[in-house]
């Protein structure tokens, strides 16, 4: 069975911004602030680069939560993720879409996966739009056919997408750990010659 993406999830854009953020943690900064640079292309959010910002009542609306997902249709490529537990509450700035699953149709992690699948990259690239920079919008979105298996498959889909993105990042870190160290190594053998 196939569902539009607005018939089982909220898709909201991002707050426009009229001017640079600048943080505001020490004065009184309650709310952090999610830019394109915070989503990365491997679908995890970067909490820790997000800019601390005071809450307004225009945020309310762009406010994520726990288990929301984050959507990047422009830039530097198609990107989705579920947003984690934070300190504060997280607002996301467009271009950034908010898209809010109706956990009653579908898994949230599983959704990640059929927002950034072969299927849906197809899609994407007969709807993308604009001449610079290309992107989906928000209509496109909406419209975008999510095949929908039952809860318990979808939640087996978005475990095992899960663990392929935590074995990525411990390949990604073995990598640069062996590369330290081989590097080390290499030194150390010329400083050893040297001494000789």
């Amino acid at each position: 069975m196939k569902k539009p993406l607005n018939h089982i999830a909220d898709v909201l854009t991002g707050v426009t911004l009229r001017e640079k953020p600048v943080p505001s943690a020490q004065a009184g900064g309650n709310v952090f602030l999610m830019q394109l640079g915070d989503l990365n292309t491997d679908g995890t959010v970067q909490t820790h680069s997000m800019i601390p910002t005071k809450n307004q009542r225009l945020f309310e609306k762009f406010t994520v939560k726990s288990g929301d997902i984050v959507f990047r249709g422009r830039g530097a490529g198609i990107v989705a993720a579920v947003v984690p537990e934070t300190e504060w509450p997280v607002v996301a700035a467009s271009p950034l879409m908010i898209i809010r699953p109706n956990t009653q149709k579908v898994d949230p992690h599983y959704l990640v996966w059929a927002l950034t699948n072969d299927q849906a990259r197809r899609y994407y690239a007969e709807h993308a739009r604009g001449s610079n920079i290309v992107g989906i919008g928000k209509r496109d979105l909406d419209l975008l056919e999510i095949d929908l298996p039952p809860i318990a498959t979808q939640k087996k889909i978005g475990q095992l997408k899960n663990l392929e993105t935590e074995e990525q990042h411990l390949l990604t870190r073995y990598q640069k750990a062996k590369s330290r160290l081989v590097e080390a190594l290499i030194v150390d053998a010329i400083y050893k010659e040297k001494a000789a």
